[in-house]
């Protein structure tokens, strides 16, 4: 949405509220969260652009167990944006239906610089879930070596899931 917005000449950046991502009309590099700035509007993208007033946004993050600051409406880092839609998708395609879309999700997001441990232990377990357990077991294997001094009880607890995954194999 923001994209489109920018591309048509029109300033916007995207929200990273607890609970929900919404879209802000205004430049991105005034932002202040000591001030109102009446040239601002909330949007949220995900309801066809409808408007999204700071009580509606207080609602929002009050719903998702947080207490409501104005920097929140600051805009999210590019980086974050990427990796919470991916998030999202993956969250979506969390269905053994989807799994090829949740692997698509995966994959970019390992694309990112230092990308979070986490995502190979989630493609391990969704390679198992497609019905890839060898690939899945590797995976699982590989998160298990990134973080056994960090962690030993993930570490653990990945190697039995890849033990498991082999098993399948029987």
């Amino acid at each position: 949405w923001t994209e489109v917005a920018r591309r048509a000449g029109i300033d916007a950046y995207g929200v990273a509220l607890p609970g929900h991502f919404i879209a802000c009309v205004g430049n991105p590099a005034t932002f202040r969260a000591d001030a109102v700035d009446g040239s601002r509007v909330l949007v949220d993208p995900w309801r066809g652009g409808a408007l999204v007033s700071y009580d509606r946004a207080r609602d929002i993050v009050e719903r998702a167990g947080f207490a409501f600051r104005r920097d929140m409406l600051a805009p999210a880092d590019p980086r974050a944006t990427i990796e919470r839609v991916l998030a999202n998708i993956r969250m979506w395609a969390g269905h053994e239906l989807r799994a090829t879309t949740r692997l698509w999700a995966l994959d970019l997001g390992l694309l990112i610089p230092d990308p979070s441990p986490d995502l190979l232990r989630e493609r391990g377990y969704a390679l198992v879930q497609a019905g890839y357990p060898h690939l899945g077991a590797r995976w699982l294997e590989e998160f298990a070596d990134l973080v056994e001094d960090a962690s030993a009880s993930q570490a653990e607890d990945a190697r039995a899931a890849a033990a498991a995954a082999r098993a399948m194999l029987n």
